[in-house]
This record gives C-alpha cells, structure tokens and sequence, in this order.
C-alpha cells in the first residue's frame, strides 16, 4: 500500500494524497471517495502497519508450537520465540512500528478503536495457540493466559524504551529479565 510506504519512509507528515495516488494507480478524487479524507488514509494506513506486525509475530509462535511433541520442547519453543521477538534487531522495526502507531492513536479515537481491536484479536490468537498447551497439561489450567499473553505484549511495546538507548547499556538484562519473567508467569522451570 502506497500510503504504508509513504509513512514507513517519513512518517504520517510526509502522506501525500497526490502521491499516494499516482503511485497506486487511481485517482485523488478515488482516494478521497474510499478514504474519506487525508486523516483516513493516514488511519488506514496505520492500522494495517499495527496489524501486520502483530500478525507477523504471532504467526511464527503458531507454526512453531505445532511442531512442540513435548513439554520440554515447548518451553523451548516459546523460549526461542521470545528471544526472537524480543531481541532480534529485524522485530525492533516492528516495534518501532507499533510505537508510532500507539502513539498516533493517543490522539485520534477511531485509529485508537481500530488498534484496540487488532490487538484484542492478536492476543485472542496467541492466546489460542497457548492453550494447546494447557490441553496437554504442560500449561497449568488455572492461570490466566489471556492476561498473561496481554502483559507480554506491553512488555514488548516497552523494549522500544530500551532500543532507543544508543549504548544499549540494558538490552541483555532487559532480555534476560523479560524471559524470566514471562517463564515464572507460565510457571515453566
């Protein structure tokens, strides 16, 4: 989607409508038509940047865990997978990502209601693929994965705090505190 692009290169002030247009291949009045205005396109635009990285991310903890034959294996799964989302340089611009997006949506309320909606169904999914855990009894019944899976979402929106950092000076520990964290929440050794 060109308006995508356009934002991912320069940010939402860099939206041109004209340029959208010409580079999608239709005509302003179009973009104007399915839009609505300039601030719609942007919102669209912005909610397809959420929900792609959201999606992304869950996809690979799905395909993943349904290769997990035993509780060890599992908890390795999720331990890769957490390290990989939480670490990887290339899932820092997925957070990124999100961050400008949140931030954005703070101050307009349909962009707000629209990631609120994206992310209730990305943790309706992770939560999901958790519980196939829980049906083999490597995931205790009685905790809360949904609000489990909610925190550790948050918790990786806030890693952008660390990312920004040009030392770096906590991303090991921060790491290190995060798996630990999420690990003693599942209850996993």
């Amino acid at each position: 989607m060109a308006a995508v692009r356009a934002i991912d290169t320069g940010g939402e002030q860099s939206l041109n409508v004209h340029s959208v247009a010409k580079e999608a291949g239709v005509t302003v009045p179009s973009v104007y038509h399915f839009f609505g205005s300039r601030e719609g396109l942007v919102e669209e635009a912005q909610a397809h940047r959420f929900e792609h990285g959201m999606r992304i991310v869950g996809l690979a903890l799905d395909e993943a865990l349904a290769r997990a034959t035993t509780k060890k294996k599992y908890q390795a799964v999720i331990k890769e997978w957490l390290g990989q989302i939480s670490g990887a340089t290339a899932n820092s611009e997925f957070r990124r990502t999100r961050g400008t997006v949140l931030a954005s949506a703070v101050t307009n309320k349909d962009l707000a209601r629209r990631v609120t909606a994206v992310q209730e169904l990305h943790v309706a999914r992770v939560t999901g693929y958790l519980r196939s855990g829980v049906d083999r009894g490597w995931i205790d019944a009685d905790l809360d994965i949904e609000a489990i899976v909610y925190w550790t979402i948050s918790q990786l929106n806030g890693r952008i705090i660390v990312e920004i950092d040009p030392k770096k000076k906590f991303a090991k520990r921060w790491n290190s505190l995060f798996l630990e964290s999420v690990f003693h929440a599942l209850r996993f050794e």
